[in-house]
């Protein structure tokens, strides 16, 4: 394993963006309150770090979602949807990547269907060459590599490492 971030680069960056999504939210409504759903697994840690620097007040919720088997990607499916009506109200979704953009493309469509007055992406990382890039992200363009760590998972395992990794690909 190689580190690719450490902790106290990746919590600079959150932080950051912390301040920058509360400084856009506050410019764009003052009476209304976001909602901020994260992605689970992948996107808890960041998703906890985030919302806890934010200087706006915010409804949390949570969507799990399957689309990942090993390293291979596959179909999105939604585990579990949130609990809250979200018609008219602004969302953000949070997750730790983009990667083909496939999760992240669902649930755009999925939430918009269910009425949201706007939505915007959150990601702690993107790839070098993402489907779309996120409306918000701490590291944009980080390559091909598998990460593990800072939520980050192989087979289930290394979430809960501070740091970030890359390891080997599976051929």
């Amino acid at each position: 394993m190689n580190i690719i971030k450490q902790f106290y680069e990746i919590d600079k960056q959150v932080k950051d963006l912390a301040d920058k999504i509360s400084i856009d939210f506050k410019d764009l409504s003052s009476d209304e309150t976001p909602i901020f759903i994260c992605v689970l697994q992948g996107g808890g840690m960041f998703f906890h770090n985030l919302i806890k620097d934010l200087k706006i007040d915010c409804i949390t919720e949570y969507v799990r979602v399957k689309s990942y088997n090993g390293q291979n990607a596959g179909k999105v499916n939604i585990i579990s949807d949130v609990q809250i009506d979200l018609q008219g109200k602004y969302v953000y979704i949070i997750d730790d990547m983009i990667d083909t953009g496939s999760t992240m493309g669902k649930l755009l469509a999925h939430f918009s269907e269910k009425g949201v007055s706007g939505i915007k992406t959150v990601t702690l990382v993107e790839r070098k060459e993402p489907a779309f890039k996120s409306d918000y992200c701490c590291f944009r363009n980080m390559g091909t590599e598998w990460f593990v760590g800072y939520g980050f998972d192989k087979d289930g395992k290394c979430r809960n490492y501070k740091n970030l990794y890359t390891i080997p690909k599976e051929k």
